[in-house]
């Protein structure tokens, strides 16, 4: 069975939505879309928050829309977090999108 790089986002993606159930910034709920604060590229598996369209792309307190407020606001409210991404050293990972799918699956 061939996994592909979009099996594992949607996977990842899911287990967001699964885990966290308002907007992390507001605490809406409803359509929320699952953001990667490093990409997809970077960290498909963790640095995720769950978002309200407001707070995702579209309000002037997005994190698309707004990367310095985004910024602010995950040093406030996930320092940890914060803490490793601001040092986090970009270097460019291949994935084994198989390897990780089956693990999660594992995981459950």
């Amino acid at each position: 069975m061939k996994y592909t790089r979009n099996k594992v986002m949607k996977l990842a993606k899911d287990m967001c939505k699964a885990k966290y159930k308002t907007c992390a910034v507001c605490g809406a709920e409803g359509k929320l879309d699952c953001h990667h604060i490093l990409g997809e590229r970077f960290s498909p598996f963790q640095f995720l928050v769950l978002l309200c369209p407001s707070h995702h792309k579209f309000g002037v307190e997005s994190f698309h829309g707004n990367p310095i407020w985004a910024s602010e606001w995950i040093k406030d409210n996930m320092p940890l977090d914060w803490h490793i991404i601001n040092n986090f050293k970009y270097k460019k990972k291949k994935w084994n999108y198989e390897k990780e799918y089956t693990k999660l699956m594992k995981e459950g």
